[in-house]
């Protein structure tokens, strides 16, 4: 029987001795055999349990999860389980995917035709009271040739 140490099951694994010593701490992998200086060895029993740990968090599963998984009394409850985990993805994909789309609507608001926030702001800061509002006047976004007094018509203009 191959025995490995808890670096080369972890360099095995891809994780680190530390993430191991917590799975053993939680009860989630303990190694079946320790030294008489209490080193832990891991099996290759004990590294098949471990790739399945490393498989489940991957897919996202909490660690809490892991155990029912591990131990689920049939291919039906641990077919239940990841169907539950795959709703719980889809869920969190729409969530992801709607501020997304909000993200892009504020980004698609903060340009109004071509100009940026900051030089809107600059042109309702000369404009003041009487900025154009959509559907009026435009010769303040592109027709009017004045700038403010101070500045530079190309700072103005944001090039």
């Amino acid at each position: 029987m191959t025995e490995y140490t808890i670096g080369d099951a972890a360099d095995f694994l891809g994780v680190t001795p530390k993430a191991l010593r917590h799975w053993d701490s939680i009860g989630l992998l303990t190694p079946q055999w320790r030294t008489l200086g209490d080193y832990r060895l891991y099996t290759e029993d004990d590294l098949r349990i471990g790739a399945t740990i490393v498989l489940y968090r991957n897919m996202g599963f909490k660690l809490a999860d892991i155990p029912d998984l591990i131990d689920a009394p049939s291919e039906a409850a641990l077919d239940r389980a990841l169907r539950t985990h795959r709703a719980a993805l889809t869920q969190k994909l729409d969530q992801v995917k709607s501020q997304l789309r909000a993200v892009s609507d504020l980004i698609d608001t903060t340009q109004v035709k071509g100009y940026t926030m900051e030089q809107m702001n600059k042109i309702k800061k000369y404009f003041g009271e009487d900025m154009p509002v959509s559907g009026g006047s435009t010769r303040a976004l592109g027709g009017h040739s004045r700038v403010p007094a101070g500045s530079r018509e190309a700072e103005f203009a944001g090039r």
